[in-house]
């Protein structure tokens, strides 16, 4: 579940298969796993707009949200139960922007049936015609080996397009920059390291929201990188005014103060005389460059 405005990740639920409660869920599988996100999050009664696409889309699920005074809007399925598909039934060679719109008034519920390369199914009981950008409009639309023709694109369809790519966009901008690892066949590894990629996308948000900066995917990882490491380090330098651990001068060494060696026998017959200070690689974001994928400076 994401913010479409700001990307911000809400909520993240991993499938586990089908339980008995959603498959008995009276919005069916896909609403189901709406109203679970919904009530997790608490974003019901608060007057939002839900934009989902056709597999979680369903009337029953359109009405209810609408008694949480919650919108919704989306793609539906054309056989789902209860939508007016045969009398939103278009004929395929109906001409491109044709498009038809039954409303029920006593529900307040839109069903748009839109024709584009071929039929699209709208449902929606929000209907934005008061903002400009939201209006009815012409749009462009390319013919190949032909000039290109324009159409008319209901409001639905345009709030719809501008707002459903809230997990697209994440996706996308995860990809600049995700941790990546060849060859992880465990699969936990795998939803271990989303959820840090996911962790990461949303301190960036908050990050430049709080500073008031615009700093990319990238940018923000070297500073979460640097910042960790200037912190870390300072945890390991001793005080200036620490002893190392002796006892005070006239008293003698009890059990309790009493210090380790220095020396730490290791294996393969070696010791160890003070910490080994990590490598200098270790301290830079690593750069792949060549065929091999290897870091210039590692």
């Amino acid at each position: 579940m994401v913010d479409s405005v700001s990307t911000y990740i809400k909520m993240v639920k991993i499938y586990q298969g089908a339980f008995d409660g959603d498959l008995h869920s009276p919005f069916g599988l896909g609403g189901g796993v709406v109203m679970g996100l919904l009530n997790e999050t608490q974003s019901l009664d608060k007057h939002h707009i839900i934009v989902c696409d056709r597999y979680f889309s369903s009337v029953p699920l359109a009405c209810h949200l609408l008694t949480r005074n919650t919108h919704f809007v989306g793609t539906i399925r054309e056989k789902r139960k209860r939508f007016p598909c045969r009398e939103l039934k278009m004929d395929k060679k109906s001409p491109r922007g044709t498009s038809i719109v039954m409303r029920d008034d006593a529900i307040g519920l839109y069903a748009l049936c839109f024709m584009d390369r071929k039929p699209v199914y709208m449902l929606s009981t929000f209907r934005p015609g008061n903002e400009s950008e939201f209006r009815d409009k012409a749009v462009k639309r390319r013919r190949p080996r032909q000039a290109p023709i324009h159409i008319t694109s209901p409001s639905i369809r345009n709030y719809y397009n501008k707002f459903m790519g809230g997990v697209d966009r994440v996706d996308q901008l995860r990809s600049y920059s995700c941790i990546r690892i060849k060859q992880l066949r465990r699969y936990y590894l795998q939803i271990f390291f989303f959820l840090l990629d996911s962790v990461i996308h949303n301190a960036r948000i908050v990050f430049n929201e709080v500073n008031g900066e615009v700093l990319t995917s990238r940018e923000f990882r070297v500073k979460l990188f640097t910042d960790l490491h200037a912190f870390t380090s300072s945890d390991t330098e001793p005080d200036d005014d620490d002893d190392g651990g002796q006892p005070p001068e006239g008293e003698e060494p009890t059990a309790a103060s009493t210090t380790t060696p220095t020396s730490v026998p290791a294996t393969w017959g070696h010791t160890l005389a003070q910490p080994i200070a990590p490598p200098i690689h270790f301290l830079h974001t690593p750069m792949k460059m060549g065929r091999r994928a290897t870091c210039v400076q590692c």
